[in-house]
């Protein structure tokens, strides 16, 4: 069988996330964008029973944003690269098994930061943020050998971060930066 009790498989992907991307100041009220971006996750899922798995998930999405537009701050770039991050606890089920399939839903909560860090000029900038995460999907593993497949997956997420318990940056302090959307990847997996 492709998954079972006992199994620890391991997964690394690549794929594209699609965002609305809003900041909330006091000051500065509420904007939003549409941002696309890269996704690059590591999941790593322990079978816990014949059909349940946990796991955790350390991933990130790379976005461009507009710095001027959604915080008020301007730099020489017209977009400036967005780093978010998150370590999630996962919970997943295996609703279709075969020798070779494994079909899965999966739900997840955790940690989440976005950071904006660069130069303009002679100045460097940076925005800080941290909050928590959620998102749901589906997995689909097809084992080309007995260890070694192939994963797809989809998911839907929102994530809040608030510069609040994070150190003073250049610019953006009390805006809290809010990112949902969905994600498409595509990755190799691994079954010990």
């Amino acid at each position: 069988q492709s998954f079972g009790k006992g199994n620890l498989l391991i997964s690394i992907s690549e794929g594209a996330t699609y965002t609305n991307y809003t900041t909330k100041g006091a000051l500065d009220g509420i904007k939003r964008d549409h941002i696309a971006g890269d996704r690059d996750p590591l999941t790593i899922e322990y079978g816990v029973s014949k059909r349940w798995g946990v796991g955790i998930n350390l991933g990130g999405d790379i976005l461009y944003a507009d710095t001027k537009a959604m915080y008020g701050y301007e730099t020489k770039l017209n977009r400036v690269p967005v780093v978010t991050s998150e370590i999630t606890a996962d919970v997943h089920y295996h609703y279709f098994i075969t020798d070779h399939t494994d079909l899965s839903a999966v739900a997840s909560i955790g940690f989440a930061g976005v950071t904006i860090d660069g130069a303009s000029g002679d100045s460097h900038y940076e925005y800080n943020a941290s909050g928590g995460i959620i998102r749901i999907g589906t997995e689909a593993r097809y084992y080309f050998k007995k260890r070694f497949g192939v994963l797809g997956m989809v998911s839907f997420y929102s994530s809040g971060c608030s510069t609040k318990d994070e150190k003073p940056g250049t610019f953006g302090t009390g805006i809290s930066t809010h990112i949902n959307g969905f994600a498409w990847e595509f990755g190799l997996c691994y079954r010990i």
